[in-house]
């Protein structure tokens, strides 16, 4: 279960100041990044013993950079498959 969760478009996703590039609103940006995080809870795994006892995964800190272009003539907006990193 996700409990946390935020995204940001980038110009450059290793420049934590940075944020959409504002002519990216009128075409196509130079470096377009989206930068996602995700916080989920911890979960319980199912056990058919001792509930005090069952494994569980511990909460984790989810992270990804997308990258994303936009089909002019459709004005769609297409994400690329990402790494999923833990942290």
């Amino acid at each position: 279960e996700v409990s946390n969760s935020r995204w940001k478009l980038s110009e450059d996703p290793d420049d934590p100041k940075d944020g959409l590039w504002i002519w990216g609103l009128f075409k196509e940006p130079l470096y377009p990044f989206m930068l996602l995080q995700m916080e989920t809870k911890e979960l319980t795994l199912p056990s058919s013993g001792d509930d005090e006892n069952a494994d569980s995964i511990p909460p984790l800190k989810l992270y990804a950079q997308i990258n994303h272009f936009r089909n002019k003539d459709e004005g769609t907006v297409k994400l690329q498959t990402a790494n999923l990193n833990i942290r």
